[in-house]
């Protein structure tokens, strides 16, 4: 019987090396019975009985096991490698190139192999395993890296639901407040059309880099309250009056501070002038205000007005606002960016322009509502799990901690009947040599040798790695430990700023006197 080319062979989910594989084990496991031919054992697998006769009689290796046997890495050591890249990344501080390049090189001494690492070696490694790949990151605080932890985000959402259930508060009466800061004049990288010689294009821009604040408090149900402006400055102008009036926004209130930032006076001002008047109307009898620590919000007068009206204030847990604070998670983006891409579509026009105080309002006035509009409000305190009510889509986010070492748990079958007594290998490379000279007996308990041997050769590279890691630590701490200054306390929870608070206050104030 000869094979047709022409002849059609089933279609198969599985690749073709591992059908051939399966033909392989299938063909050994009824060898003995006699009762499956190369051919039977091929066509069962859709795959080509001299390919299957190649791999059973004559020894031929896979291409899979070809490309690994010109590795000089095994496929477990760099399984490893890729283990250990992920679990730096859970940890917050990924590795680089030069950092898993080293690794490799740990690895390869371990077992004897003193050679150089081929310059391209990465960039075949990340081929080979395209769970993981090289990119640029965005460095974050570590502070709030730290403060992103499991157990006080859902103390912060079991906060605020015991909180919202024990007063009654209808979502019409929850409110979120933040400032947000801005350069005045500064624009943001645009995409432009220059010479194809140009190698460092620039634009122009006004270079006014006086800061100014503005203050935004926003509900879940989509309301916005009046615009708060803080200006650096000492007296008012008339101007600012006259082009609010012009641009239709005269319930907006300009305020001026010797840096244009808030300070304590100014929040307990649009605590008392803009939020309590505007949000007096409630279904319920309270209301609840989100807010950062920042100290011009937990100030004793702000804290003493909130209990006097009514209020309920709920302070973020400390350097966690990037994920529980809508303001900043779903707004206050859109808002630089189209504030950037306003500012430079003036100064396109009129480069040589001065951006000053009356063109920040225009142009704030004119990007406003495309910002915090109703449909990115209602994402945003849906982004933070606040509104409907889940957390999940917060804590999601966090990752689980990654085990560091995966374990193998060694196969059940029984141990072979005969093993080659040898000298207790010390690295990867004896054990793959031991393994060589066991292959061909049994097949059963080569099949177990062979799992044991993986065990056996992750559990090594573990070792290299671990110790290898353990060493960079030890170095850490010894930096660390050379440091004089050192943190203190923990990072905190997010809490109700109560009576108790200021009777705490009070006693604190007391001892230090």
């Amino acid at each position: 019987m000869t094979w047709k080319k022409n002849r059609k062979v089933p279609q198969f989910e599985l690749p073709c090396a591992d059908r051939i594989e399966l033909a392989v084990r299938a063909y050994n496991n009824e060898k003995v019975k006699g009762k499956l031919s190369l051919r039977k054992a091929a066509d069962r697998q859709g795959v080509h009985w001299e390919n299957l006769r190649n791999r059973v009689n004559r020894g031929q290796i896979s291409r899979v096991e070809f490309a690994q046997s010109r590795q000089i890495l095994s496929q477990l050591e760099e399984q490893v490698l890729v283990t250990w890249c992920l679990q730096l990344e859970a940890w917050g501080w990924p590795a680089r190139i030069v950092q898993l390049r080293r690794m490799a090189i740990e690895l390869l001494r371990a077992k004897g192999y003193h050679k150089p690492l081929g310059p391209n070696w990465q960039g075949a490694f990340f081929r080979r395993h395209p769970e993981i790949k090289s990119m640029f990151t965005r460095p974050r605080d570590k502070k709030r890296f730290l403060a992103t932890d499991y157990e006080i985000l859902k103390h912060f959402f079991e906060l605020f639901r015991v909180t919202k259930e024990k007063y009654k508060i209808h979502d019409d009466d929850i409110y979120n407040m933040d400032e947000k800061g801005a350069a005045i004049g500064k624009i943001g990288s645009v995409r432009c059309i220059v010479s194809k010689h140009a190698k460092k294009p620039y634009i122009a821009q006004d270079g006014n880099r006086e800061w100014a604040t503005v203050i935004e408090c926003v509900n879940v149900t989509g309301r916005v309250l009046s615009f708060w402006g803080i200006f650096k400055g000492v007296l008012q102008q008339k101007k600012w009056a006259h082009t609010m009036e012009e641009i239709g926004v005269k319930k907006w209130k300009i305020c001026t501070s010797e840096n244009g930032w808030t300070d304590n006076e100014l929040g307990s001002r649009w605590l008392t002038d803009c939020f309590e008047p505007e949000t007096r109307e409630t279904k319920g009898e309270y209301r609840m205000l989100l807010f950062d620590g920042h100290s011009s919000h937990i100030t004793t007068d702000a804290i003493k007005f909130c209990i006097d009206h009514n209020i309920i204030p709920l302070c973020l847990p400390p350097h966690t606002t990037h994920l529980l604070q809508p303001l900043d998670v779903g707004l206050f983006g859109p808002v630089s960016q189209l504030y950037q891409n306003e500012i430079e579509e003036r100064t396109r026009i009129r480069p040589d322009d001065y951006v000053d105080k009356c063109d920040f309002l225009e142009v704030y006035n004119t990007i406003r509502p495309k910002a915090i509009s109703p449909h990115n409000i209602e994402s945003a305190w849906h982004e933070c799990g606040l509104s409907p009510f889940n957390p999940e889509v917060v804590l999601s986010k966090l990752e689980p901690p990654k085990t560091f070492l995966d374990k193998i748990t060694p196969p059940n079958s029984r141990p072979p009947t005969a093993i080659i007594t040898a000298k207790t290998p010390g690295n990867i490379a004896e054990i793959e040599s031991i393994l060589k000279h066991v292959k061909g007996g049994d097949i059963e308990a080569t099949e177990a040798l062979t799992k044991i041997s993986k065990t056996a050769s992750l559990a090594l590279a573990d070792v290299v790695i671990a110790k290898a890691t353990n060493e960079q630590f030890v170095e850490g701490e010894k930096l660390k430990a050379r440091k004089k200054e050192r943190d203190g306390g923990d990072y905190g929870k997010a809490r109700i700023m109560s009576e108790e608070v200021l009777e705490q206050r009070r006693l604190n104030k007391i001892e230090k006197e």
